[in-house]
């Protein structure tokens, strides 16, 4: 073990059953978990211990200690970024982008068993675009992958940056068209999406934010059915930035989470509401005024990620508590509707930046991953960064 694992690991105290999961000695960044059964929980984060960022994936137990060994599903020249892991069958499905030393970005698809090996990978963007933060949702045999993408031989103006989708089969072969599903925006650099429903024609609810036609970034809800898509703005056009929404369907309802600036510094929202409600043509007149703020901290409270347990949700986001100066993995559960089950519970205090919790329901509780940033120098050299990757369950 390196030595700086022993610090970071110094750093993790606060929560009973807090774990260190990487084993980076440089940067380990991005994480994001899922089960995979009652005994396997996976996560997978992206990784400078090598001259390029790159994709890592590892197995966790029931109690998130290591099960498998960090398996490193890239090895390329280019940089690596954002990876999204799905559940498919037995096996595990990821999308991320890549960057090379030219700027030019591309969407990559791939399947992986539970020993790391491959299976398939796919390039999806083409050259003509780049593209970037994939997102990726499972059905049965069948893969849902979004992302956004804009065109090298343009401008990146608002025009010309757009969200597409495909399908996929266990095979990662495409499945019907390309699906445009809205334009966005060069500020937008968050989807995130669920599923609504199942079987032969699945509905997928696809969330983001983008500054297009508007004075700020709004949040946007789209819906995907077939070759059908319905787009809705739900904020208003206020000249507050609104951004980095996230999603969570149970039946009929629809839990989103976000953060916006409207009290001065960024604090973080919620709103539990319809699907009919959330696409109907005047929700933008009613949906931050009834949203619930639930975050009150003198610092920006971020990175809010949501997850349905059941008839409860858990949310988790990074905050700045007074006389802090870093930030910490907050927690708090709601009921249906929204409203507190719990106040709210700090899961950790250390002398690293934690940030961007990625949280999925485990038996009666959530599990969440993140990463703790001891020292930032992505705008540097990416090798100078210090941050591992950190697991914690709630029961």
């Amino acid at each position: 073990m390196r030595p700086l694992l022993y610090l970071l690991i110094a750093l993790l105290p606060a929560c009973s059953g807090l774990r260190q999961v990487s084993d980076s000695g440089f940067g380990a960044f991005e994480a994001d978990i899922e089960v995979l059964d009652a005994s396997t929980v996976a996560i997978a984060w992206y990784d400078t211990r090598h001259p390029k960022a790159e994709i890592y994936l590892r197995l966790l137990d029931p109690q998130l200690r290591p099960a498998s060994p960090e398996f490193r599903l890239t090895r390329n020249d280019r940089d690596s970024y954002e990876v999204d892991i799905a559940v498919l069958g037995e096996h595990i499905a990821a999308t991320w982008y890549e960057i090379d030393d030219s700027g030019h970005s591309v969407v990559k698809l791939g399947l992986w068993d539970r020993q790391g090996q491959t299976l398939w990978r796919r390039t999806l963007s083409t050259s003509h675009v780049d593209g970037r933060i994939p997102v990726i949702a499972s059905t049965g045999s069948r893969l849902f992958v979004a992302w956004v993408e804009s065109p090298i031989d343009d401008p990146r103006t608002l025009k010309t940056t757009k969200i597409v989708a495909m399908w996929f089969d266990d095979s990662g072969s495409q499945q019907g068209p390309t699906l445009a599903i809205a334009p966005a925006s060069t500020s937008t650099w968050n989807l995130n999406i669920d599923l609504v429903s199942r079987g032969q024609e699945p509905t997928i609810l696809l969330a983001y934010d983008s500054q297009h036609e508007t004075r700020a970034s709004e949040l946007y809800l789209a819906r995907v059915s077939g070759q059908q898509v319905l787009v809705s703005r739900l904020s208003d056009d206020d000249s507050y930035d609104s951004k980095y929404p996230d999603i969570a369907v149970r039946q009929k309802q629809v839990a989103l989470t976000w953060f916006d600036k409207r009290f001065g510094n960024n604090e973080v929202h919620s709103s539990v509401r319809s699907i009919d409600a959330l696409l109907s043509p005047d929700i933008g007149d009613s949906f931050e005024a009834q949203a619930r703020r639930i975050s009150h901290s003198a610092g920006d409270s971020i990175g809010a990620y949501i997850s349905w347990n059941g008839d409860s949700l858990g949310l988790a986001w990074s905050d700045v508590d007074d006389g802090e100066e870093q930030h910490n993995i907050y927690f708090q559960r709601l009921d249906a509707s929204g409203k507190p089950q719990s106040d709210i519970q700090q899961l950790n205090q250390s002398q690293a930046d934690s940030l961007i919790p990625s949280i999925a329901r485990y038996q009666a509780g959530f599990v969440l991953g993140w990463n703790e940033v001891s020292v930032a120098a992505h705008n540097i050299d990416a090798r100078q960064s210090r941050s591992e990757i950190a697991v914690t369950r709630i029961d």
